[in-house]
């Protein structure tokens, strides 16, 4: 039987040593509203109060910030057709009292506290917040860029973003640690662990590209999360990259609540060396006429293991759906490990909903027709990889984006050979 990815993210646990006082102290140092002091003691009582059999293998930081921003920065290319704020104080940028209550709003929603110990954990001990608010009627022509850099052994973050009724915007989201410091390599003992939460609302009418970039050291653990609710005539594209990190759990789940709408997910994944990626998405349709594909896409290579669970899910509600699911995985080496869970829960009829899912390994006599024909086998290895992949890099729409998820895969590869 196949090791938990739990048991791998968690297997540095640590007794709780954090205190309220302490909660309280980070909570003053970040300027907190009320709303947010309150939401974030909630979720300490709550997760203090766990039983043992629930909380008792969870990673828990042993020293919380004491600023915001301490350990991890948050690099954010300014527009000024938008709207943005630290959760903290909620002074940044143009942040008024109306605004503040559409975050208040929205915070938390679609990513409840007491959904999981692992939430109430987050909520907890959250770190750094940003909120960003695109007024109606806005296209932006450029991406707007999100650099998270972690250099901290303990990080929560969090973002919520709503688009306004008909603005068309793109965000680019990179996930960095840097553990050994700036321009030095990552110590091999050094070890991490980051919580990170993106909500996201797209407005009627609105559309939004997400590109996420997760780039981590080989010593991080990764706790990601990412939720979207979709309105009536608009369109979410989801474009995320795992690229890094010792441990990854990763879920994304995006509904669809308005009809005539669109959710499409495309994923794409490299894990190497003894890496442990839990990816899972699920598309959910709760409206009419509804639709968008999932398409994740990946390779193990050593001995990773790599765990892709897809589902889409069709309520009474999603009548005249129209949607798929693809999922493809590239052995480079026997030692690597795969499990591949494609799903389908549809509950109405008059619906086109379906799956395909494929593991395909790269066998001696690929590599030897390689050779044959005078190219090295590192070099034949990368082909297949950068192939293997391009695909779904070709779908991002903005060209050094692209390109920028193209480097990065490749020189993901060539680590092995430093």
């Amino acid at each position: 039987m196949v090791p938990s990815i739990d048991g791998v993210l968690h297997s540095l646990h640590t007794p709780l040593m954090i205190t309220k006082e302490e909660v309280l102290a980070l909570s003053s140092a970040l300027g907190e509203t009320d709303f947010l002091k309150s939401a974030r003691l909630r979720a300490f009582e709550a997760f203090i109060a766990l039983p043992p059999t629930k909380s008792a293998s969870l990673e828990l930081p042993i020293t919380l910030p004491t600023e915001q921003g301490e350990g991890t920065g948050l690099a954010f290319s300014t527009r000024k057709e938008m709207i943005a704020g630290i959760f903290g104080q909620m002074r940044t940028g143009d942040i008024n009292e109306e605004h503040k209550k559409f975050f208040e709003e929205k915070f938390a929603s679609l990513l409840p506290q007491e959904e999981s110990p692992e939430t109430l954990r987050h909520y907890a001990f959250l770190s750094l917040g940003f909120f960003l608010y695109v007024p109606p009627g806005i296209t932006l022509k450029e991406p707007v860029r999100l650099t998270y850099t972690n250099r901290h052994e303990w990080a929560a973050t969090h973002i919520v973003i709503i688009v306004g009724k008909g603005s068309k915007v793109t965000f680019v989201e990179e996930l960095y640690n840097d553990l050994g410091g700036i321009d030095r390599p990552a110590p091999r003992d050094a070890k991490g662990f980051w919580s990170h939460v993106t909500e996201v609302f797209v407005g009627e009418d609105a559309e939004l590209e997400f590109v996420s970039l997760e780039l981590s050291d080989p010593g991080e653990r990764l706790w990601i999360q990412q939720r979207s609710s979709v309105g009536s005539g608009a369109k979410i594209s989801w474009r995320n990259a795992t690229l890094g990190g010792a441990a990854v759990s990763h879920d994304l789940k995006s509904a669809i609540t308005g009809s005539l709408s669109e959710s499409t997910v495309d994923w794409m994944f490299y894990a190497r060396g003894t890496e442990r990626y839990d990816l899972s998405v699920r598309n959910t349709f709760d409206a009419r006429e509804g639709s968008g594909e999932i398409t994740m896409k990946g390779v193990a290579e050593d001995r990773a293991h790599v765990r892709s669970r897809g589902m889409i899910e069709i309520g009474e509600g999603g009548q005249g759906t129209d949607t798929y699911l693809t999922q493809n995985v590239l052995m480079l080496d026997p030692t690597s490990k795969v499990d591949v869970v494609p799903g389908l829960e549809i509950r109405t009829n008059d619906v086109k909903a379906s799956h395909s899912a494929t593991v395909t390994r790269v066998t001696v006599e690929d590599l030897f027709y390689f050779a044959a024909r005078g190219i090295p086998e590192r070099e034949a290895r990368s082909m297949y990889v950068q192939g293997f992949l391009g695909d779904l890099t070709s779908r991002i729409a903005h060209t050094a984006t692209r390109e920028q998820m193209q480097r990065a895969v490749q020189e993901k590869y060539e680590e092995q050979e430093q």
